[in-house]
């Protein structure tokens, strides 16, 4: 197996899935996410591109989780209009089980790597798609319930994760 291979293509699919959500979506802050999401899957992409030829790119830690703590906050005077039916809320986990087993492959691989920076660097996608796991569970439970989710402690839920 090429592990190269199946991480770019794992990038490639989630950011195509996150770009399809983002078209969806009525509402701006939520479509905003969604594209963060989709441009950091872009990043993932050309850092396993880089490693795949034998390179040892530089990988920021994304901003994403206070980014989008900001655009759950513009949603707080808005979100009692909002309504999202289960056909789309499971679109969203779709995405969850997505991220989870991105998370699974890199950590599985990085446990695997001969090569101690691959490792390390492996490691970092584990943690990253960790992170965006952690946001779209966050998004289900604000689609599932936007009022209740806003007024719990103030967006606590996405603090440093």
């Amino acid at each position: 197996m090429d592990i190269f291979a199946v991480a770019l293509e794992f990038e490639k699919e989630s950011e195509q899935y996150y770009r399809d959500l983002a078209e969806r979506c009525d509402q701006p802050g939520l479509k905003q996410i969604l594209n963060m999401l989709a441009d950091d899957e872009v990043k993932h992409f050309h850092v396993v591109s880089a490693m795949r030829d034998g390179s040892h790119p530089e990988m920021p830690e994304t901003e994403i989780l206070p980014r989008a703590k900001n655009r759950f906050s513009a949603l707080k005077n808005i979100s009692a209009d909002l309504c999202y039916d289960s056909d789309e809320i499971e679109l969203y986990r779709k995405a969850l089980a997505k991220e989870n087993q991105a998370e699974q492959f890199y950590r599985e691989q990085a446990g695997a790597a001969n090569d101690p920076e691959n490792s390390e660097l492996l490691h970092r996608l584990a943690d990253e798609e960790r992170r965006h796991r952690f946001l779209i569970e966050n998004m289900i439970e604000f689609l599932h319930r936007p009022q209740r989710w806003v007024e719990d402690a103030e967006f606590n839920h996405l603090e440093e994760y």
